[in-house]
């Protein structure tokens, strides 16, 4: 993926949304601690105006490695954002999440609740590598 295609959306301590539309994907970074102080009231707004920028059939990488989760009352903003994305045609979604089990069990939990499946990576280049195999030419033949 080409980071020089890269459309910023919306970016504040909470939360980075990018877009590359040539390559149909939907990047996400988490930051902090997602609590009352979070800036969070434009979030799925935020999310929708990146999904707008997409074709139905989008994948989405999502960096969780400098987020340090959510208070309760906020899960349902993920999954909320999730749902949206389902609807619009997400496809595929790779997470990348170093060595965290709580967050990770966090992680596990929305994503069940949206319905959404994802993909763990240790890093963004994997999971971009992991994204590019699966749209790739020789990819899309073997499905065939």
């Amino acid at each position: 993926m080409d980071m020089m295609d890269l459309t910023k959306i919306a970016k504040n301590s909470s939360y980075e949304i990018s877009v590359n539309v040539s390559s149909n994907i939907l990047i996400i970074t988490f930051l902090g601690l997602w609590d009352k102080t979070s800036q969070l009231e434009y979030y799925l707004e935020d999310i929708m105006i990146a999904i707008d920028k997409l074709t139905p059939g989008f994948n989405a990488i999502v960096d969780l490695t400098l987020y340090k989760g959510s208070t309760s009352e906020f899960i349902h903003l993920h999954v909320e954002a999730q749902t949206l994305a389902l609807t619009a045609g997400l496809n595929k979604t790779a997470v990348i999440l170093r060595d965290n089990p709580m967050l990770k069990v966090t992680i596990e939990f929305i994503f069940k609740q949206s319905g959404a499946q994802a993909t763990y990576f240790n890093s963004f280049q994997t999971a971009e590598h992991w994204l590019s195999l699966l749209c790739s030419p020789q990819s899309l033949n073997s499905k065939i």
